[in-house]
């Protein structure tokens, strides 16, 4: 189901928004699960994810297939999987004990790019199950520093200055782009009382939790 993976992958990456199109895309691939290859499942989820388009029967037929492979998955590949689970929201721990298991011994062979992503799905974890055990909770400093060398959480956009000015405006006097302990970036902080403000972009979106779709987080 190569070419499935190739058309969602496209779109994502393109950031088309086409939700029928990866409707009819995840009811295909649900079917035919067991001719995907390891790439082809991880891109799967990475292009669900970064389409912000949650389909649970899939996820939970990806989550199921995908442990029993993951000693044969990429780099790449598992940084993909657990990043895209912990992006949808999954509320099942084992798939992420298996990707930090299967992660914790190839580490040295993946991009900062890739360790950001163990670090994004790390928080995920500690913030969802926080007393249960993690393999990547180890390597927290150094999943930590490779998210910070990607520099990708410091980009302010006009709407967002916008917004700020308007708070200072109003008295709530603040910081931009806090990074908390954790290495995420907050757009506006005060961090003495621990309130923080999130404009909500172009990019950003709330999921309706009826249907479990993300939606346009009104008009920007």
């Amino acid at each position: 189901e190569c070419s499935n993976t190739i058309t969602a992958w496209a779109f994502a990456t393109a950031g088309v928004d086409a939700p029928q199109l990866f409707a009819a895309i995840a009811a295909t691939a649900e079917m035919r699960l067991d001719e995907f290859n390891n790439q082809n499942l991880a891109n799967t989820a990475w292009a669900f994810a970064t389409a912000c388009v949650d389909e649970p029967r899939l996820l939970a037929a990806i989550a199921d297939a995908a442990p029993s492979r993951l000693a044969d998955f990429s780099a790449q590949g598992l940084a993909n999987t657990a990043w895209a689970f912990a992006c949808l929201d999954w509320k099942d721990p084992r798939l992420f004990v298996a990707l930090a298991e299967a992660s914790a011994g190839r580490m040295t062979t993946m991009s900062d790019e890739e360790l950001s992503q163990l670090h994004f799905a790390s928080l995920y974890f500690r913030l969802e199950w926080p007393n249960q055990s993690f393999a990547l909770s180890r390597f927290h400093e150094t999943l930590q520093a490779a998210h910070e060398r990607c520099g990708l959480q410091h980009m302010e956009s006009q709407f967002q200055r916008d917004v700020s000015a308007s708070l200072d405006r109003l008295g709530w006097t603040h910081v931009c782009e806090h990074v908390t302990a954790e290495g995420i970036s907050l757009d506006m902080v005060r961090p003495a009382t621990k309130e923080a403000f999130e404009a909500d972009g172009p990019s950003h979106f709330l999921r309706d939790e009826s249907s479990r779709r993300y939606v346009e987080n009104g008009a920007t």
